[in-house]
């Protein structure tokens, strides 16, 4: 089994938050099963309720997204994945991952590509373009790469 964790490790004054474990396989044709924890802070208001709503998550949400509101700015927030597939659904890996709020708005960048990367592979004989958008505030800037 693999997994992998992504998400930001810098949340802009503004923004929403997002972590995303949908790239991990492993689970045999069967969906993985997802445990998500906030390990740190472990007390306030904020921790109170992200901990609510990473608890009503059903064991196959392999993504959070959580409103920005939730977090308190310049302070750090550790989220910890756990994942494990229906041959050992009791034995889980896991990772963690520590976001900040930031106090400024924060450049959003995004990747995307033509091809499915579902897969994990790219051949040699398919043509590779990578498109970046970059928000900031209300301003976007759209780049195209390609070799």
């Amino acid at each position: 089994m693999r997994f992998t964790f992504a998400g930001p490790h810098t949340l802009a004054s503004c923004g929403n938050f997002t972590l995303s474990g949908s790239q991990s396989i492993g689970g045999g044709g069967r969906p993985l099963i997802y445990e998500w924890k906030l390990t740190s802070p472990n007390s306030g208001q904020d921790a109170t309720n992200i901990t609510k709503v990473l608890n009503e998550l059903s064991l196959d949400a392999d993504r959070i997204m959580l409103p920005g509101t939730m977090f308190e700015t310049d302070k750090s927030y550790a989220f910890n994945l756990k994942v494990a597939n229906f041959l050992y659904p009791s034995i889980f890996e896991g990772v963690t991952h520590v976001i900040t709020k930031a106090a400024e708005p924060v450049p959003a960048l995004t990747l995307s590509s033509g091809i499915d990367l579902t897969e994990g592979e790219v051949f040699v004989s398919e043509d590779l373009s990578i498109k970046a958008s970059a928000i900031v505030s209300t301003t976007a800037v759209d780049q195209l790469w390609w070799p």
